[in-house]
């Protein structure tokens, strides 16, 4: 199980800073990764190879729709 702490996605990627440094992978057969858009702070998945938005919310919204995607209870947000 992966547990996301969402002050660890504060920190901006140095190539593109409105995005967060950290990512978070679902699996890997969904080509789709978590990040923080912190220019717009919002939560996303996108595709990985391309960088596409695919969803955008809350981070209690992303995670819910990562664990639809994968068909578990894989991840969960620190704390809660």
């Amino acid at each position: 199980m992966g547990i996301i702490n969402p002050k660890h996605y504060d920190w901006a990627d140095s190539k593109d800073t409105r995005y967060s440094f950290v990512n978070y992978d679902l699996y890997a057969k969904l080509g789709l990764s978590i990040r923080k858009n912190l220019a717009e702070n919002k939560w996303e998945i996108f595709v990985i190879k391309t960088g596409q938005k695919k969803y955008s919310g809350s981070l209690e919204y992303i995670v819910e729709t990562a664990n639809e995607l994968e068909g578990a209870e894989n991840t969960s947000i620190k704390g809660q």
